[in-house]
């Protein structure tokens, strides 16, 4: 009786490792639709009314120097430091370490590309967010009142307390940089919800923005992997 108790508590965990790993790597999904919404209307926007091409864009992107090298492993190193935080007990200088050779990976990427001016103005944002995050413990501060202020926002809040996200944080007093936290506001609309983003964040998505078009527009492929 003991033995198969034994067997079922395994299995229960395991279970249960199971749906949290499914549970919280679809709610990662989700933070991603806003970002996925806004790109697929930009070029639907470029395509029918700038003549823009979808060959043209993924031609480009699978040719900026360095994806491969560079920005595919630290996307990697991202997504499974994201997916495995909430359910394995990872030590922070680990996770430190983790993090940071995924940032250097991906400002490598940007660096490649810095002849795009897009590109290098989305490193800027890369690098504005790695720098507060480095400041403060391999965590990037939120700020508290628009948590608590939104309850829209309750979800983010809970999982901060909780600590099942493995990069955020509240603010505190002790906040170094505060001014390059999650500190900026932006209300939900239509089907999109709140957020709190950062300057960085915002330099990112501006950068994208313009990226998208050119990528899109051009006849012929000027970036090559070598």
């Amino acid at each position: 009786m003991l033995v198969l108790m034994k067997l079922i508590n395994k299995s229960v965990i395991k279970e249960n490792y199971a749906w949290a790993l499914f549970l919280h790597t679809w709610k990662g999904e989700r933070r991603l639709v806003m970002g996925l919404v806004i790109f697929i209307l930009e070029a639907l926007f470029t395509k029918i009314f700038l003549g823009g091409s979808f060959k043209n864009l993924f031609d480009q992107v699978l040719n900026l120097k360095g994806i491969w090298k560079y920005a595919v492993p630290a996307i990697i190193i991202i997504w499974l430091l994201e997916t495995l935080y909430p359910i394995v007990n990872i030590p922070i200088f680990i996770k430190a370490v983790a993090f940071t050779i995924s940032q250097i990976l991906l400002l490598l990427f940007f660096w490649d590309n810095r002849k795009n001016v897009q590109m290098f103005i989305i490193g800027i944002g890369e690098f504005l967010n790695f720098l507060v995050v480095a400041a403060n413990g391999f965590y990037m501060p939120v700020e508290v009142k628009y948590l608590l202020g939104d309850p829209r926002l309750s979800h983010f809040y809970q999982e901060i307390m909780d600590k099942s996200d493995y990069i955020h944080s509240l603010v505190t007093e002790d906040t170094h940089l505060y001014f390059l936290a999650d500190v900026i506001y932006i209300p939900g609309f239509l089907w999109f919800s709140p957020s709190i983003v950062s300057i960085g964040d915002i330099i990112k998505v501006l950068g994208t923005l313009f990226l998208i078009p050119k990528l899109m527009l051009k006849k012929s492929i000027s970036i090559s992997n070598k």
